[in-house]
């Protein structure tokens, strides 16, 4: 087996072999060696994505070989859709599994490793034979309204389900139709909800909106308010008599415009004169349901004003309601795709009155009368009574995006067996198969895009497992309903919301991790996405916890690296993963072939200064035909990084040196950082955006973990908070948030005891419904002891045993009362563009520093400064493999401080090693070089007709090509040769020599006498030219490669010779590109994906200058 993938990771699993290894990291020599010549498990891997069954054995051979001649380390295979034509292969099919194993065992024989997700579609795991049985499942239910003193007997209505779905995208719709019994339950109907009002007449300001379209089945259809600044849209729903109500609910459809931010709710007695009744916030694609203090009248009033532009309110429903509900309830429930980020428990809503409760004690279980065809046979106690038929069917959810032949329903996350089905047909085959099987190393799970899961088979006996009561009598709070009273209800759906997010950490997260195991692979996860369960807790049960990074201009927030890397650093993996370079169609985002290695420099800056040390480039789409370039995408869903775009082909070897050099040092030692925040007890949880007052300040970094590290992981040691693998933290931090477990309350006056320094502000109540209401009181006696009774935090903090506990204070200022001085420093010109930075620290005392520029313009003399004393600077460039001393340096306080020079989004490791006094040194860190020859044309430039470029050409001056007169060259994309000879007079023997560049559009290679020296792709655009620049004649070759976007902007100038839609897709794959037909057109490009015109505008190309001789 090919086992660099899994040793790498593998350290990481368990203290002692991370403690020897990983975080010792490379010996002294090794380490050099290791820079200058990074090992192949430190190259970066690519997302392989084959598309649409458009698959053959020529081609994977061919992009095998593109990816070992590239630099890449590794492949992610995943079979997709997307919206064109399907190919010849059908996934899972005979012909689709060997095309697989082929691949892997290709992949294998040429070294490099394999990572197979775990189905088709690039989230999350299902497949045709996933059964509604092993689907993903919710509660359902229907209302039976009945009046007791007498013996009631009735089929209760079967509870809603989805009748049928369509598993391909384009295919036939099947029947789904699936369902089975949980619970009968009878209540009596709360007085709140015994009058029910009229169907209502439905009016809007816009006279588009059409309110029939509520109720629809289809997902497709909904109505459409349109809204503005200057004119608000506005609803009135009038009913035949006046009522009471206590609550309005909107079904908001997924695609409501997100700039609508609030809604507002009037009630008029007239229609004409209107009172306010609440507001409710909107968005995040989610149902409004929001009570209200009971108000009588017959007319009903929405309004949804825009502070700028325009919108459309998009609703499904909606309805103002006499029963009370509970605010966000279903979103509580977890019934929604988009779900609540540490959702809390709104006991600041106007409490429900007396009349719209349900006692807790008057709810009946009547599943034992009710038989197999839903027949009640029940002696109803006088009242009216409301009767629940509640069960589980199918949510529907498929896996999203998955090749012809892969679509069907994703599995249930709530228990190993359906994931053990899925794995079976998913991944069994491949791993049962030994001549497969050594050559696969990882299993991947994506990004979750899947929806909501709240309920599974056995569901009702985990609940009760985990939070020690029995839950069926709480149901009707599913349902939105209050049982008991507020506290009761809210606190029952926060611990449904901890049971469902637990199940899906250790059932499906943990449970893969433990197959892939007996499989001898790993696990990765991006373990994130629509707020269905705890990121924290998902990325720390993973071998490699992943994060995903876009491709932009702009420094993307610590947030989204640190989804990957604090799971890893503080559950003791040592490798960290990240989806890069991720785009859409969007200009700004390069799906479109615009973006060249120089601009994606400042995201892969971002990306490592946010702790990951595996790039997985998105996406490499598999191309399967010969005869054409750029070929087959994935839309503008990634930077194209395949062997038919000649820009990745000639500048990719030189880039992915970058990055494993960077990700070789960034695999040695620990992380350091200062601060360990808790993303909260709140359930479910997309982690902490550290942000605001939670800051620790710049130049100071941290991570975030779950509450279950604190629990079981966190010990102090001379002050510092310290994990079982050695990570340590000066502070920990907590959310301000109003609930604490009591676990968590011991365990915080625990680490204080032994002495840490925590921000925790004094909860209010304890999480969830178990041991509630003792809780409740054991934990007040618990917040006297620890935060005292004044509950003012003292400036200097109150201390408590031998440690220090601060609340209600900005993170940065306790960090300053601590005396912690920033990790690294450096000036802030601009705050957009800050200088980045990530430490690691080698068992030996190394310290490893990675700083970056992320400003696109040179800065010279940089103040920058290291938390470290005793030891001297030296510089390690990633870009060149050069290391050096830096003499020029001196010691402020606890911090070295370093001048440094950075060309535009440069980086530098800053390493200290040798120990040693800064002493005065005449010697600088940059020393100028001035000019000792200019170079200018003329040049004779030599293009490939092949690609329309005239063979040979000569050049005055270096000119950008889309400036000349022939359009061979305006339009020409691909590969040219600048050649022309110059003298130089003298040349010192003892002087380092370098040849500048100027400005290159995109990639340059440069030979000089006959000599390689490199390929350039990013600023500083120069090259060594010590040891081939000689006296006299000198003759210089520089190859050139430019975008894919001239050639296809000129090609747009041509006849189309194939149909396409108006995105850009082709209509049907042409008989030139499959068979040996010649192309009648004279194109030279072909992609399936199209967004140029011919009257789009030109992109800068070739060299450009000026060049000069330093």
């Amino acid at each position: 087996m090919n086992r660099n993938w899994t040793l790498w990771a593998v350290a990481a699993l368990t203290a002692s072999t991370l403690c020897a290894g990983a975080a010792g990291g490379a010996p002294r020599d090794a380490l050099e060696a290791g820079f200058a010549e990074p090992p192949p498990e430190t190259r970066p891997y690519v997302f392989w994505y084959w598309v649409n069954g458009h698959i053959t054995e020529e081609g994977l051979d061919a992009d095998l070989d593109g990816f070992v001649d590239a630099g890449v380390g590794g492949v992610y295979i995943l079979n997709v859709m997307r919206m064109f034509p399907k190919g010849p292969v059908e996934f899972n099919s005979p012909e689709g599994m060997a095309l697989i194993k082929h691949a892997i065992r290709g992949a294998g024989e040429r070294g490099l490793e394999v990572v197979l997700y775990n189905g088709a579609g690039w989230s999350s795991s299902g497949g045709p034979w996933i059964t509604p049985e092993y689907a993903m499942q919710k509660l359902t239910w229907s209302e039976t309204r009945v009046q007791g003193g007498k013996k009631v007997e009735r089929v209760l209505a079967r509870p809603p389900v989805i009748e049928t779905y369509r598993p391909e995208f384009f295919g036939p719709e099947e029947t789904l139709d699936w369902y089975r019994d949980v619970a009968v339950l009878a209540f009596p109907t709360p007085e709140a909800e015994q009058a029910l009002p009229g169907e209502p007449e439905i009016t809007a300001n816009d006279p588009d909106f059409d309110s029939s379209k509520h109720g629809h089945p289809s997902p497709y259809v909904f109505s459409r308010l349109k809204t503005s600044a200057e004119k608000a849209g506005e609803i009135v729903l009038e009913y035949p008599e006046p009522f009471t109500a206590r609550s309005v609910r909107l079904d908001v459809h997924r695609s409501c415009t997100p700039t609508i931010r609030e809604g507002f709710l009037f009630a008029s007695d007239d229609g004409e004169s209107w009172r306010e009744v609440r507001s409710f916030p909107m968005g995040d694609r989610m149902p409004v349901e929001a009570p209200f203090a009971p108000e009588h009248a017959r007319f009903w009033k929405l309004r949804f004003p825009l502070e700028r532009g325009a919108g459309e309110v998009r609703l499904t429903g909606l309805a103002v309601q006499p029963g009370y509900r509970i605010e966000d309830g279903s979103a509580k429930a977890m019934f929604h795709d988009h779900g609540l980020d540490d959702p809390a428990p709104a006991f600041s809503s106007p409490a429900p009155e007396k009349d719209a409760v349900i006692p807790l004690n008057h709810v009946i279980d009547l599943s034992e009368h009710m038989d197999a065809e839903g027949r009640l046979s029940w002696k109803a106690p006088p009242g009216d009574w409301t009767i629940l038929r509640l069960g589980r069917t199918p949510t529907g959810a498929l896996n999203s995006n998955p090749a012809y032949g892969g679509s069907g329903l994703d599995c249930d996350k709530h228990r190993a067996e359906a994931v053990d089905f899925q794995w079976r047909h998913a991944l069994s085959p491949y791993f049962d198969d030994p001549d497969v099987a050594p050559h696969i190393d990882g299993v991947h799970i994506d990004s979750w895009e899947v929806g909501a899961q709240n309920w599974s088979q056995g569901f009702g006996e985990a609940f009760e497992q985990r939070t020690g009561y029995d839950l069926r009598r709480l149901l009707p709070v599913m349902t939105g309903r209050v049982v008991g009273d507020l506290e009761i209800s809210e606190r029952f759906l926060g611990d449904v919301r901890r049971v469902v997010t637990g199940l899906i950490a250790d059932e499906y997260f943990a449970h893969t991790r433990d197959r892939a195991a007996e499989a001898g692979a790993l696990f990765s996860n991006e373990p994130y996405h629509q707020n269905q369960f705890d990121s924290s807790d998902a990325g720390m049960r993973v071998d490699v916890p992943m994060c995903e990074v876009w491709r932009g201009d702009r420094v993307t927030p610590a947030f989204w690296a640190k989804l990957g890397a604090s799971p890893a650093h503080v559950a003791g993996r040592n490798i960290v993963g990240c989806e890069s370079f991720t785009s859409n169609t969007r200009p700004e985002d390069g799906g479109d072939w615009s973006t060249d290695f120089d601009d994606q420099k400042l995201t892969a800056n971002v990306i490592f200064a946010g702790g990951v040390n595996r790039m997985v480039f998105h996406v490499s789409a598999h191309q399967p035909w010969m005869n054409v370039v750029p070929g087959m995408t994935v839309g503008g869903c990634g930077q194209h990084f395949e062997r038919t775009n000649p820009l990745w082909c000639h500048g990719a070897p030189a880039f992915n040196r970058y990055v494993s050099r960077c990700q070789y040092l960034l695999r040695q030692g620990r992380f350091v950082a200062d601060v360990l925040y808790s993303c909260g007890e709140d359930s479910p949880s997309k982690s902490l955006d550290v942000k605001g007052d939670l800051h620790p300040g710049r130049g100071l970094d941290y991570d975030v973990c779950s509450p279950e590290i604190i629990l079981r992981d966190l010990s102090v040691e001379d002050g510092d908070l310290v994990l079982p693998h050695g990570m340590r933290y000066r502070l920990l931090v907590l959310p301000d948030r109003p609930a604490m477990s009591l676990a968590m309350a011991r365990k915080l006056e625990e680490l204080l005891e032994a002495g840490a320094t925590i921000v925790a502000a004094p909860p209010e109540r304890t999480t969830g419904l178990s041991g509630y209401p003792d809780s409740d009181a054991a934990l007040k006696r618990r917040v006297e002891e620890i935060w005292g009774e004044g509950r003012a935090c003292p400036d200097a903090g109150r201390r408590v045993g031998q440690g220090t506990l601060f609340w209600w204070r900005p993170v940065s200022e306790i960090v300053a009362r601590m005396d912690i001085p920033p990790d690294f420093r450096a000036p802030v010109p601009d705050p957009r563009t800050p200088y980045l930075h990530v430490h690691r620290r080698m068992e030996d005392g190394t310290e490893i520093y990675f700083v970056a520029n992320t400003q696109r313009k040179e800065a010279e003399d940089v103040d920058c400064a290291f938390r470290v004393t005793g030891k001297r600077p030296e510089l390690w460039d990633p870009r060149t493999g050069e290391t050096r001393p830096l003499p020029e340096y001196s010691v402020e306080g606890p911090m070295i401080r370093v001048p440094l020079d950075f060309a535009p989004l440069e980086s530098y490791f800053v390493l200290f090693r040798e120990a040693g006094a800064a002493e005065p040194s005449a010697e600088v860190n940059f020393a100028e070089r001035p000019v000792m020859r200019e170079i200018g044309g003329p040049w004779r430039v030599s293009f490939d007709p092949e690609w329309g470029g005239p063979e040979s050409v000569m050049f005055a001056e270096l000119t950008d090509w889309r400036d000349h007169e022939d359009k061979g060259v305006r339009y020409y994309s691909g590969t040219a040769v600048y050649r022309r000879t110059f003298e130089m007079a003298q040349v010192e023997a003892d002087r380092r020599m370098f040849l500048d560049l100027g400005r290159v559009e995109n990639v340059a290679t440069v030979r000089l006498n006959g000599r390689e020296l490199g390929t350039v792709w990013c600023a500083p655009w120069r090259v060594e030219v010590t040891g081939a620049l000689r006296e006299g004649k000198n003759r210089l070759e520089i190859e050139v490669s430019n975008l894919m976007v001239n050639r296809m902007i000129g090609d747009e100038q041509l006849p189309l010779d194939y149909e396409r839609d108006a995105r850009g897709w082709p209509k049907s794959i042409p008989e030139w590109v499959t068979g040996d037909k010649k192309r009648p057109s004279g194109r030279y490009t072909f992609a399936t994906f199209t967004p140029w015109k011919e009257d789009s505008e030109l992109l800068p190309s070739g060299l450009l200058g000026p060049m000069r001789i330093r």
